[in-house]
């Protein structure tokens, strides 16, 4: 690296049990870090998906906050230790906002925040005006009383489902179950009365319960103000997965 210094973070797993060092070996992975060439620890991050699993949005900011302090415990060890451990960075769109306030909490990294999906309205108490995007698909297809299909599967909805509405929540019709998804088609089920008021030809709009593998199915997003396009977003990662 030509005789560069990179400074580098310590992840640590703080209870999603996906990535990071565990709590209780961080400090001794820290010293490792901190004595190889090239690099100097700066700090601690984390992903606290776990607080997804909360079943009320209190809960949620508690599993948050229970983050948060295993962070700063082990960031207060490895200063004990004699190292510098200046940042301390949880990470998840559910907590963002409580942890911003955390004391000791240096920066939060949220990612489905620029958006907001319908898996956030379950766990963080918002309302479908609180998402911005929104896919919209055409009812190809009403092959008994209490399906439709629509024009969007697998190449428009990724496959995290949550009970009430399955990949996406409708607009116009939340009792409309997006359950499946064949490639180029969507399965819907019909749970409200009767049968659904929709015909051959009607667009659908969903809000995506997971946003953020959706968004990188497109080539683009369009920007929209009320009724009026203003612009289009290039989605510069698309494809790059090699």
């Amino acid at each position: 690296m030509g005789g560069r210094t990179v400074r580098v973070r310590l992840n640590v797993d703080t209870g999603l049990d996906r990535d990071g060092v565990d709590l209780d070996e961080a400090v001794a992975e820290a010293e490792r870090v901190a004595a190889l060439p090239g690099l100097e620890l700066v700090g601690l991050f984390t992903h606290e998906g776990q607080a997804h699993r909360g079943a009320s949005f209190d809960e949620v900011k508690q599993l948050g906050r229970q983050s948060a302090a295993g962070l700063l415990r082990v960031a207060e060890a490895v200063r004990r230790a004699g190292l510098p451990c200046e940042e301390i960075a949880p990470g998840a769109t559910p907590t963002a906002a409580d942890l911003a306030a955390y004391p000791g909490v240096t920066e939060v990294r949220p990612g489905t925040y620029i958006f907001y999906d319908a898996m956030c309205m379950e766990t963080m108490d918002l309302t479908p005006a609180d998402c911005a995007v929104r896919v919209i698909t055409t009812v190809v297809d009403l092959p008994t009383r209490d399906r439709v299909i629509i024009d969007g599967g697998s190449k428009t909805f990724f496959n995290d489902q949550m009970p009430q509405w399955g990949r996406a929540y409708c607009l116009e019709y939340p009792a409309l179950r997006l359950e499946k998804c064949s490639e180029e088609h969507g399965h819907c089920q019909w749970t409200g009365d009767g049968t659904p008021p929709v015909k051959l030809g009607d667009r659908l709009t969903w809000i995506p319960t997971h946003v953020c593998p959706v968004v990188n199915l497109f080539d683009q997003l369009v920007g929209v103000r009320g009724e009026q396009v203003e612009t289009t977003f290039a989605i510069a990662a698309r494809g790059k997965v090699k």
